[in-house]
């Protein structure tokens, strides 16, 4: 999978109150290293992609969607460029 793979559709996306120009969206922590992450929205992994830890920010949520995707479900924060160049808004 490559980070300029767009997904078909959109996770959960809310703006980040007090921080303009970013957002937070809902996604699906499949792996990382110490550069990056890879989501999905829906816990496919098919369909994730790669983002940069240095230009991201990713917090675990609490959710009884564990059990069903097989990942961890996490709050992705960046800037709103990035989530429109990975087709995430």
């Amino acid at each position: 999978m490559t980070g300029q793979m767009h997904l078909s559709l959109p996770p959960v996306v809310g703006e980040v109150a007090g921080r303009p120009g970013w957002l937070d969206v809902a996604m699906v922590r499949h792996r990382a290293t110490e550069r990056a992450v890879l989501v999905s929205p829906d816990g496919n992994t098919r369909r994730a992609i790669w983002l940069p830890l240095s230009q991201v920010e990713v917090t675990c949520r609490e959710t009884d969607e564990l059990q069903m995707t097989g990942g961890v479900p996490v709050i992705v924060t960046m800037p709103e460029w990035l989530a429109r160049e990975r087709g995430l808004k």
